[in-house]
């Protein structure tokens, strides 16, 4: 984990509960000043993802970034936040199967 990471991470557990949550630009903006350069959302959004994956319960919503209070702010996360993202991808996969089986057929090249 970089320094920024961890900067990010403390930022975000100061942040406990739905109310307090932080948005993604404020949260670049903050650590921009702390790293010194220029941070961008994406880039936060990338800090956030790996922290998640790392194991933080880092949750998101409507207006941003934040701690869980609760378990069931955790649990509010995964089910509207990330399975509709995860369904929405598992459709456009099969549908770019179905039409690359379309365009292809059996042959594998168009020529």
């Amino acid at each position: 984990m970089t320094d920024l990471d961890s900067y990010v991470l403390a930022l975000l557990r100061k942040r406990v509960g739905t109310d307090r949550a932080i948005s993604v630009d404020k949260l670049a903006a903050e650590a921009s000043v702390f790293y010194g350069n220029a941070i961008n959302e994406r880039e936060v959004r990338q800090i956030v993802h790996d922290l998640r994956f790392s194991g933080q319960p880092i949750c998101s919503g409507p207006s941003g970034f934040y701690w869980p209070d609760t378990l069931q702010d955790v649990l509010d996360c995964a089910d509207h936040e990330f399975r509709p993202a995860a369904r929405s991808m598992l459709l456009t996969a099969r549908k770019l199967r179905q039409a690359g089986k379309a365009l292809f057929g059996g042959q594998g090249r168009l020529l």
